[in-house]
């Protein structure tokens, strides 16, 4: 099949990003508020126990970052993790992964953002802290809609900040670690405590260390628009992938030799600890600055992801067309609907704070787990249609497999944990909503191409405007 409809029809977002900014978005989307605080919630249920679990949550990522990255670059250009879904699983399913998609990161927005209130406390405590919040995300909504160029910029600066932080937070713990009671003592204390750990933890950990990864679709979205071949595009996305698997892994395993020691207060969180030993005076302003980086890092790279996905529904006919138009090489349009949505989740979670996040959680975590399925499905279905190996490439079925076997584990085994007790409840009907909608979006559509076709000066095949997958598949 050839790929020219595709190269014509996606042709309009410049592809101004470098690898390295490209490499940045991924960082920026997984490293959040948890890992860098220290407040890492499979640890307090798990223990130290929680340090294997993360492997294991690790190798489901780096399956899924396989996965995408096959799909991402089995053309003569870059594709999206949607449109290779579409390519595969059909139109529809596309459809359909792109609005679980963007409610996922509207909900995570909506409720991260709510973090940088508390952060920027010691300045502007006078604020309110919804107004706080919708200044940071309005701010970064007018950097996205400057281009792609500016929000690759700003998310180096933020995840160069935030890297550089945390590897000196690491070094901190280690040293911290290393005269709570000498190395052998610690060592062989931390090591029995590995495996000691009630066996209900272990899954709920196992499930939580990989929701950990959600957002990071969004590095497929930048590779999109990243000025690369094919080749070295797929190449660095397994390579970021494994640095940032790497990375969770020893922020956990740190944390959690440090939370071993007991030298931590209960009052406080394991990175603001670390920053008290170099100042105490300033180890809470140091510590609400890290936290405001990181999270304006975070919702940027998320906010992207989601101004991205609703630009290409627009371009397929999903949304209104006004939603896929370009102001200066930019999608202004859907980086402003994306904001009107984010902002509604805010202000939703500031007034009904425990329901609020309950049901926003509920959504990002059945979206995520759709998302992810359809990406297993779609490489399942690549490598078994024998078009991985006309193509040179070494996609195999099985890592897809697995990977769409421990999705849907997960999603079976939600309501069985107290702590996802209600999950499947809220983001069910979310995503049951988005499908009644695109139902209601292909009717519309169809009934409109009957009528142009109907049209007395029909002359030939036509193709819709703004309707991506029509000439395509």
């Amino acid at each position: 099949m050839s790929d020219f409809p595709y190269m014509r029809r996606y042709s309009r977002l410049p592809r101004s990003l470098s690898l390295s900014q490209m490499s940045m978005v991924g960082f920026g989307a997984v490293i959040s508020f948890g890992l860098v605080s220290g407040g890492i919630f499979p640890l307090s249920l798990a223990g130290s126990a929680a340090v294997p679990v993360y492997m294991a949550a690790m190798a489901v990522f780096l399956l899924l970052m396989y996965c995408m990255a096959e799909l991402t670059m089995a053309g003569p250009v870059p594709r999206s993790f949607t449109e290779a879904i579409g390519r595969q699983l059909g139109r529809r399913a596309a459809g359909f992964v792109r609005a679980a998609y963007f409610l996922t990161v509207t909900a995570i927005v909506g409720t991260e953002i709510t973090f940088l209130s508390p952060a920027l406390k010691p300045w502007l405590g006078w604020l309110p802290g919804w107004v706080i919040g919708l200044a940071g995300l309005l701010c970064l909504a007018l950097v996205i809609a400057c281009g792609a160029k500016a929000f690759a910029r700003l998310e180096m600066l933020l995840s160069a900040i935030k890297i550089g932080a945390v590897v000196g937070v690491l070094g901190l713990g280690g040293l911290a670690i290393w005269r709570a009671d000498g190395p052998a003592p610690m060592e062989a204390g931390w090591l029995q405590a590995l495996w000691h750990a009630a066996p209900g933890a272990l899954w709920p950990s196992f499930v939580l260390a990989t929701l950990g990864f959600v957002g990071i679709e969004s590095l497929s979205l930048a590779a999109r628009e990243t000025s690369a071949a094919p080749h070295v595009l797929r190449s660095r996305l397994m390579r970021v992938s494994a640095w940032l698997a790497l990375m969770v892994w020893v922020i956990v395993a740190v944390t959690g030799m440090l939370l071993h020691t007991g030298a931590v207060p209960i009052h406080l969180l394991p990175t603001q600890y670390l920053l008290g030993l170099l100042s105490q005076s300033w180890a809470y302003p140091l510590f609400s600055l890290l936290i405001a980086v990181t999270v304006l890092s975070v919702i940027n790279s998320q906010l992207f992801g989601a101004v991205r996905v609703l630009h290409e529904a627009a371009r397929a006919g999903e949304l209104p067309a006004c939603l896929g138009r370009l102001v200066a090489g930019s999608p202004r349009p859907a980086t402003a609907a994306a904001f009107l949505c984010a902002a509604a989740v805010l202000v939703a979670v500031t007034y009904e704070r425990l329901k609020g996040f309950e049901i926003a959680t509920a959504i990002a975590t059945v979206g995520a787990l759709c998302v992810w399925g359809a990406v297993f499905a779609a490489a399942w279905r690549f490598a078994s249609s024998g078009a991985a190996r006309r193509r040179g490439r070494s996609l195999k079925g099985w890592p897809a497999c697995l990977g769409l076997s421990i999705v849907v584990l997960i999603a079976v085994s939600l309501p069985f944990m107290d702590i996802f007790a209600s999950t499947l409840w809220w983001g069910g009907a979310a995503l049951l909503v988005s499908g009644i909608g695109m139902f209601v979006s292909e009717l519309h559509r169809r009934r409109h191409k009957r009528a142009l076709r109907e049209n007395r000066d029909y002359r030939g095949p036509m193709v819709m405007q703004g309707d991506l997958f029509s000439d395509y598949y």
